[in-house]
């Protein structure tokens, strides 16, 4: 992949991409069969990774790096870099859905159930939740669904 449209904002890559512009990006590389390792930046992994060095490292490791949060986008705007749009993690999913389904993709969905453990002074209450990124993909499938019923 080529990062004709790659900026840096405050020492972080991203890819200056429209939605459509990904969506196009992850088509190509589906169908050269061909890894591609995505991953949205927002305000707080912006944060995060000026500390975080593995985080860093695994941004600037991505092929594709969608901005996802209307903070970065104004951010890079109040610096000089002109930002085409935000690319939020569940347009994009559901867009993957429309793209699978017209191409006959096939789909895999990877979730781990997690707990969540409230201690309170006289018992613990145990909560089973999904992660956040899995309660989006959820929302995103059901909004997929429900569309063509």
């Amino acid at each position: 992949m080529h990062h004709l449209d790659r900026v840096e904002f405050l020492g972080v890559p991203l890819d200056n991409l429209t939605l459509q512009e990904s969506v196009d990006c992850i088509d190509q590389r589906i169908k050269a069969n061909d890894f591609l390792q995505h991953v949205v930046v927002n305000v707080a992994k912006l944060v995060n990774a000026r500390v975080d060095r593995e985080l860093l490292d695994s941004i600037k490791s991505s092929d594709l790096i969608n901005i996802d949060g209307m903070g970065v986008v104004y951010g890079a705007k109040l610096l000089g870099i002109d930002i085409n749009e935000r690319v939020a993690g569940i347009d994009l999913f559901a867009s993957l859905l429309d793209l699978s389904s017209k191409n006959a993709y096939r789909v895999f969905f990877y979730a781990l159930q997690m707990r969540y453990y409230q201690k309170h002074k006289s018992y613990t209450n145990q909560i089973n939740y999904m992660r956040w990124s899995q309660s989006w993909m959820f929302a995103a499938l059901s909004y997929y669904v429900a569309k063509d019923l």
